[in-house]
Protein backbone atom coordinates (compact mmCIF):
# COMPACT_ATOMS: atom_id res chain seq x y z
CA UNK A 1 0.00 0.00 0.00
CA UNK A 2 1.40 3.06 -0.98
CA UNK A 3 -0.22 6.87 -0.06
CA UNK A 4 0.36 10.39 -1.61
CA UNK A 5 -0.89 13.75 -0.78
CA UNK A 6 -3.55 14.88 -2.90
CA UNK A 7 -2.55 17.24 -6.01
CA UNK A 8 -3.39 19.55 -8.46
CA UNK A 9 -2.63 16.39 -11.12
CA UNK A 10 -3.44 13.24 -9.83
CA UNK A 11 -1.31 10.79 -11.96
CA UNK A 12 1.77 13.00 -9.90
CA UNK A 13 0.43 11.32 -6.90
CA UNK A 14 -0.55 7.93 -8.65
CA UNK A 15 3.29 8.34 -10.13
CA UNK A 16 5.12 9.19 -6.34
CA UNK A 17 3.07 5.95 -5.33
CA UNK A 18 4.57 3.60 -7.98
CA UNK A 19 7.96 5.12 -7.50
CA UNK A 20 7.42 4.13 -3.70
CA UNK A 21 6.01 0.43 -4.62
CA UNK A 22 8.75 -0.12 -7.14
CA UNK A 23 9.20 -3.50 -8.17
CA UNK A 24 6.83 -4.96 -5.61
CA UNK A 25 3.30 -5.11 -6.91
CA UNK A 26 2.07 -6.87 -9.41
CA UNK A 27 -1.59 -4.51 -9.68
CA UNK A 28 -2.80 -1.56 -8.73
CA UNK A 29 -6.38 0.09 -7.59
CA UNK A 30 -6.22 3.71 -7.28
CA UNK A 31 -8.34 5.93 -4.26
CA UNK A 32 -8.56 9.25 -5.07
CA UNK A 33 -9.99 11.69 -3.21
CA UNK A 34 -11.55 14.01 -5.93
CA UNK A 35 -14.77 15.14 -6.57
CA UNK A 36 -17.77 12.60 -7.98
CA UNK A 37 -19.74 13.96 -10.36
CA UNK A 38 -23.05 12.10 -11.45
CA UNK A 39 -23.69 11.14 -15.01
CA UNK A 40 -21.41 9.87 -18.01
CA UNK A 41 -18.12 9.89 -17.35
CA UNK A 42 -16.21 12.96 -19.15
CA UNK A 43 -13.77 12.14 -21.89
CA UNK A 44 -10.96 13.61 -19.30
CA UNK A 45 -11.28 11.05 -16.74
CA UNK A 46 -11.47 8.63 -19.19
CA UNK A 47 -8.43 9.51 -20.62
CA UNK A 48 -6.74 10.07 -17.74
CA UNK A 49 -7.57 6.57 -16.41
CA UNK A 50 -5.71 5.60 -19.71
CA UNK A 51 -2.45 7.90 -19.21
CA UNK A 52 -2.58 6.40 -15.56
CA UNK A 53 -2.29 2.45 -17.18
CA UNK A 54 -0.17 3.20 -19.16
CA UNK A 55 2.15 4.82 -16.54
CA UNK A 56 1.21 1.96 -14.06
CA UNK A 57 2.60 -0.27 -17.33
CA UNK A 58 6.31 1.33 -17.60
CA UNK A 59 6.27 0.16 -13.50
CA UNK A 60 5.90 -3.47 -14.51
CA UNK A 61 2.47 -3.22 -12.55
CA UNK A 62 -1.04 -3.78 -13.74
CA UNK A 63 -3.69 -0.55 -13.35
CA UNK A 64 -7.25 -2.69 -12.44
CA UNK A 65 -9.23 0.42 -11.59
CA UNK A 66 -9.29 4.10 -10.21
CA UNK A 67 -11.99 5.10 -8.12
CA UNK A 68 -12.90 8.91 -7.35
CA UNK A 69 -14.33 9.57 -3.36
CA UNK A 70 -15.19 12.41 -1.77
CA UNK A 71 -17.10 12.65 1.16
CA UNK A 72 -20.52 11.75 -0.64
CA UNK A 73 -19.79 8.75 -2.98
CA UNK A 74 -17.04 6.70 -4.56
CA UNK A 75 -17.14 6.36 -8.59
CA UNK A 76 -15.01 3.27 -9.92
CA UNK A 77 -13.73 4.50 -13.70
CA UNK A 78 -13.29 1.00 -15.22
CA UNK A 79 -16.43 -0.56 -13.84
CA UNK A 80 -18.25 2.41 -15.14
CA UNK A 81 -16.59 2.08 -18.79
CA UNK A 82 -17.20 -1.24 -18.72
CA UNK A 83 -19.22 -3.16 -21.56
CA UNK A 84 -17.95 -6.78 -20.84
CA UNK A 85 -20.39 -8.04 -23.73
CA UNK A 86 -19.01 -4.97 -26.23
CA UNK A 87 -15.26 -5.95 -24.98
CA UNK A 88 -14.27 -9.68 -25.14
CA UNK A 89 -10.73 -8.83 -23.48
CA UNK A 90 -11.87 -6.88 -20.74
CA UNK A 91 -10.46 -8.98 -18.31
CA UNK A 92 -6.81 -7.64 -19.21
CA UNK A 93 -4.78 -8.69 -15.92
CA UNK A 94 -1.57 -10.83 -17.28
CA UNK A 95 -1.67 -14.52 -16.06
CA UNK A 96 0.40 -14.77 -13.35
Amino acid sequence: MAYATRTDRPLLAFEACLDRLGAGAAAAVVLCDEPVVAGPLSADRLERFTEARVLAATYGVQLVDWIACDDEAFRAIRLVALKPSEQPDWWDVPES
